[in-house]
């Protein structure tokens, strides 16, 4: 047995292994919950610990492998060669199903041993109930990768000339030794989506912990509510990291794929969107029940519906029941995820329903402010948009399940019915600062409202002056502006004050106003961005420049080589004037030799009040013809990138904080 075999047969025992205890723990709790022999509960923590140790021992040998290039092994095969850098081979972990389950199934586990310290003092009734959830729903996860998709699989030559994929050697077969593999899509292998899968899973896997507190609180029929102090910080961590994970995702998309924006309501792009916007109402509901507001309700739907809908993404994800660019191949995961969705919807509602009553012997909340007004419209408005993203993504099954034709939410559907509830949500939030100076003085309040108003109306109107903008485009942009000066105003008065008055600096309340002045700054660049785009089809020539609104686009010779891969790369060099700025962006079309696709890769002139972005259309057969290109424009799409950057800046600070406030 030479030393990959000996990595990849390790890695085996570990995933089979963890399967085995996974099983172990889950017959273990069920017991635990009609017995409760001394010992028993020590035993099962000892179990979960021992489960993640196993995941994370089959992790690092598939990583190894795929650092050594052990391309006898099917994922490594399809995941990396020879000329791909370690850092772009470690995205093999998540590239392929089978490797991506088990990257998922290692941080569940991971989960779940975390809930077990997190749990600690709450009594054994409330860790077996705990540990009952999360395993059950890892072992749906890591049960596809032990029998349907192994990581592991090697590639076998059978007598009959046949290749077959298996753990161990079948009759009369031979191993398959390649000398390269065939790699990932190179379009994958940018910095940004190597990051982009792991903050998402880790993001996603982190709000299945509040949702395992709850359950069992309603299991074991206490309070629901006394999990929240103590998991608001994980809470807040799995925010950012989804967060995080959204805006790498968009940015990859935007740079490196020719599809002419950030984003394009595809189904598995929905799929994150969800439970990113519930996780915005999750955390401000928690905030304010923990200040003894009534938002049990609230809090309860946030956090049930997060991982629902989150295990109904990975369902479209992985199971090929909607079309997407994103999904993986259809597969066994379309049966067992239906399954662990209906057992997981079946429990929650059932609990609901039968512990009710608890919700009414909860604490006497404070009384109705107006902070609480706005911020339950505000959740309101979440949810809107969220129904709104549902129903668009399932039309095109739901059409054909009861319409018996397929029907689809085109993007300007989405955008029309989106627009409402956006910009109320965004007025709203741009009220929530001045929240309680509307309950000690309205009179004052609706002064700084009419000036905050004034402030924000040069900017549709300018808006309106110099683009053919429409009256609902430019309200939304007032409604940003109104939104910035706002939170603008309440920063100066939270941070900037006290340092002038020599006090402590507020280092959680800055993060606080960081992550509101981010969101204002993503609004108006989604608003600059889909409003104010253009775009130009037509052709270039070399030496021929061409107007495009305030542009003059010139382009060089056409030109070939080969990349590190082998990849024919066919490149124009192209000049893009604006006043006196003169930027050149290579805009390509590259042949991907192994995987016989083509694949455009747009060149970007970027800037921060707009982006030029060349996509040529075609590869010209010679250096003379002229170049198919699409040139298309996008005012304050870099907005979007700093917005998402302050709002993780500001989440990051609130670590800073002892309580929510």
């Amino acid at each position: 047995m030479n030393i990959t075999d000996f990595i990849g047969t390790l890695g085996y025992m570990g995933l089979t292994g963890a399967f085995i205890l996974c099983a172990a723990l889950i017959v273990l709790c069920v017991f635990l919950h009609f017995r409760r022999p001394q010992g028993l509960e020590a035993l099962a923590a000892w179990l979960a610990y021992a489960q993640t140790m196993l995941l994370g021992l089959a992790v690092l040998a598939l990583g190894v492998l795929l650092q050594m290039g052990a391309y006898q092994y099917q994922v490594v095969f399809n995941a990396v060669e020879n000329a791909m850098t370690p850092l772009e081979r470690l995205g093999g972990l998540w590239s392929a199903q089978a490797s991506s389950l088990l990257f998922f199934s290692f941080l569940l586990s991971a989960a779940v041993s975390l809930s077990i310290r997190l749990a600690r003092g709450s009594g054994a009734a409330l860790v077996k109930t705990i540990l009952l959830v999360l395993q059950t729903t890892l072992l749906f996860f890591i049960l596809p990768d032990v029998f349907f998709a192994n990581p592991f699989l090697k590639s076998w030559m059978l007598p009959a000339g046949e290749i077959s994929y298996a753990v161990f050697p079948p009759e009369s077969a031979a191993l398959l030794l390649p000398k390269d593999g065939q790699g990932m899509n190179p379009s994958l292998r940018h910095i940004a989506m190597l990051l982009h899968p792991p903050t998402l899973y880790l993001g996603l896997i982190g709000f299945f912990i509040p949702y395992a507190f709850l359950l069992a609180a309603l299991v074991k029929g206490g309070d629901p509510a006394t999990w929240l102090r103590r998991l608001y910080p994980v809470v807040l961590v799995s925010w950012v990291m989804l967060t995080a994970g959204m805006f790498l995702g968009s940015w990859w998309a935007y740079t490196i794929l020719g599809w002419g924006g950030y984003w394009g309501w595809d189904a598995v792009e929905i799929s994150g969107l969800v439970p990113w916007l519930l996780s915005f109402g999750l955390i401000h509901s928690m905030r304010m029940q923990l200040r003894g507001h009534a938002f049990q309700r609230w809090t309860n739907a946030f956090t049930l519906a997060i991982v629902i809908l989150t295990l109904f993404g990975i369902l479209v994800t992985r199971s090929g029941i909607l079309e997407s660019v994103h999904a993986y191949s259809s597969g066994a995961m379309g049966p067992v995820l239906t399954v662990l969705i209906l057992l997981h919807l079946c429990a929650s509602l059932f609990l609901l329903a039968f512990r009710r009553g608890n919700f009414a012997k909860s604490a006497t909340p404070k009384p109705a402010n107006r902070e609480e007004r706005i911020l339950k419209g505000f959740n309101g408005c979440l949810a809107a948009l969220v129904l709104v993203s549902l129903f668009g993504q399932t039309l095109p099954l739901t059409s054909q399940l009861f319409g018996g034709a397929s029907a689809s939410f085109s993007i300007a559907d989405y955008e029309r019915w989106t627009a409402l509830p956006f910009l109320l949500l965004i007025v709203l939030t741009a009220l929530c600062p001045l929240a309680d100076l509307l309950d000690s003085q309205p009179q004052r309040a609706g002064r700084v409202i009419a000036w905050l108003a004034l402030l924000a109306a040069p900017v549709p109107v300018f808006l309106l002056l110099r683009f053919p903008l429409g009256l609902p485009a430019a309200a939304g942009f007032w409604a940003a502006s109104f939104f910035l000066a706002s939170w603008l105003l309440n920063f100066a008065r939270e941070c900037l004050l006290p340092v002038f008055s020599k006090k402590p600096f507020p280092l959680p309340r800055l993060g606080v106003n960081l992550i509101h002045i981010g969101l204002a700054v993503l609004a108006l660049g989604i608003l600059g961005t889909e409003t104010l785009s253009g775009s130009y089809e037509g052709q270039l020539a070399a030496g021929s420049p061409i107007r495009v609104n305030d542009f003059e686009v010139n382009a060089g010779k056409f030109g070939s080589s080969l990349d590190a891969s082998g990849n024919v790369v066919f490149e124009v060099p192209v000049s893009i004037t604006h006043g006196n700025t003169v930027r050149e962006v290579r805009p390509a079309v590259i042949h991907f030799t192994k995987l016989g696709t083509l694949y455009a890769r747009p060149g970007l002139a970027a800037g921060w009040l707009q982006d030029a972005q060349v996509i040529l259309e075609q590869t010209p057969r010679s250096a003379e013809e002229t170049y198919p290109v699409r040139i298309a424009f996008y005012p304050l799409i870099n907005w979007i990138w700093a917005g998402g950057a302050l709002m993780i800046l500001g989440g990051l600070m609130g670590f800073f904080r002892r309580k929510p406030r």
